[in-house]
């Protein structure tokens, strides 16, 4: 015999099925173009979900002011033919708090010179160098500790990976032979970092 308790959690399981399928349902419908924070189930466009839960409230947001329809007093519309892309975030660190927003236009993207990103993003393509950054995020931290931290036998290897980090902005000397990731970076890095999680 089944107490009242099974019911509810058998009832709660079901409704929490049925809304997880209509949301795959949505997205399959959208053609799946829809990334998510976290998880696949997600809250599909047009579901009578609150603003409050819906995972695509950033997304939302820049097509809101692409479109001008529903523009908030205050909010400036953008102007973009073709869309725009955006980042933001708000990241406690052992510094402070850092919050960045930054955002352009697909059209200047696309138009823009590419070659200059070349460098800046080939300046975070090793393993010791991400880890010297992440160790650096909360930093400063000094040549020995960066050398700990990154398992380097010698202070020769790690300026080796800190010489391109420091020529393109992502590490700074905050003062003599002390490096960290400068605020107006934690962010841009933290994001290039979890679109490489969603491509991998």
């Amino acid at each position: 015999m089944r107490n009242s308790g099974c019911v509810t959690d058998d009832t709660s399981r079901l409704a929490d099925l049925e809304r997880r399928l209509a949301a795959v349902e949505a997205l399959l419908a959208d053609g799946g173009s829809r990334a998510s924070i976290g998880d696949p189930a997600t809250t599909p466009a047009g579901s009578s979900a609150s603003a409050s839960d819906d995972r695509f409230w950033i997304l939302d947001g820049v097509k809101r002011r692409l479109t001008g329809a529903g523009v908030d007093a205050g909010e400036t519309p953008i102007e973009a033919e073709r869309g725009a892309v955006v980042f933001a975030g708000a990241v406690s660190t052992a510094r402070g708090p850092v919050e960045w927003q930054y955002g352009q236009t697909a059209e200047a993207l696309l138009e823009r010179d590419w070659e200059p990103f070349a460098a800046v993003l080939a300046a975070l393509g090793h393993p010791v160098r991400l880890e010297l950054l992440r160790a650096a995020v909360d930093g400063p931290l000094d040549t020995h500790e960066l050398t700990e931290r990154a398992e380097l036998g010698s202070t020769g290897q790690l300026y080796h990976h800190l010489t391109p980090l420091v020529a393109q902005g992502w590490l700074v000397q905050s003062s003599r032979g002390r490096y960290v990731v400068p605020p107006e970076r934690v962010v841009p890095l933290l994001a290039i970092l979890t679109a490489s999680g969603r491509i991998a």
